[in-house]
């Protein structure tokens, strides 16, 4: 009986290491998936920026567009 119970015990405890261990890499995968989002947000923004001050330049332009 105290084999069962000690083979018990030892296999609890690598289910908490296991549960603790997927945990923690569930954790990095959402940091990562946060970080490369909120760095794809930056880097699209400054090209929004840059594409409206393009904008901006073009409507003041008062010459004739096209040739025509």
């Amino acid at each position: 009986m105290d084999i069962l119970i000690k083979k018990l015990k030892g296999g609890n405890r690598k289910m908490n290491t296991r549960i603790t261990l997927w945990v923690v890499i569930s954790i990095l995968f959402v940091a990562a998936l946060f970080l490369t989002f909120k760095a794809g947000a930056a880097g699209s923004a400054g090209a929004l920026q840059t594409a409206t001050g393009a904008a901006t330049s073009a409507a003041s332009f008062g010459g004739m567009v096209g040739g025509c």
